[in-house]
């Protein structure tokens, strides 16, 4: 099992010696990942193209529910992930909260 082991990690590195500079970085981070180490973030979208592939993504999850429940699979909805505590429009209070306003001519001591 250990020369297997071996075996598949110098085929590893023989192919990556064939690689060009991108897939042998790739390939590097792909080791240290399957060694412990955390993947790099991915370089940041912009919001115009990150809306449409939210819009797809949305859309295919649609279109696989459906050919599910014609398939006879018993489908629920997601559910939606909205901010927790979102404050209600126009006030600085989170929703559902109550506001007690003291009447002017009782002052705080």
């Amino acid at each position: 099992r250990e020369e297997f082991y071996r075996l598949q990690e110098e085929v590893e590195q023989i192919g990556v010696a064939g690689m060009g500079a991108k897939a042998r970085r790739g390939a590097a981070e792909a080791k240290a990942v399957k060694l412990g180490a955390r993947a790099k973030k991915g370089p940041r979208i912009p919001a115009s193209i990150g809306l449409g592939m939210a819009r797809k993504a949305k859309a295919r999850e649609a279109k696989l529910r459906d050919e599910l429940r014609s398939s006879g699979m018993l489908v629920t909805k997601p559910k939606k992930r909205g901010r927790k505590g979102k404050a209600s429009a126009g006030t600085a209070h989170p929703k559902g909260a109550t506001i007690v306003r003291r009447p002017p001519s009782i002052k705080k001591r």
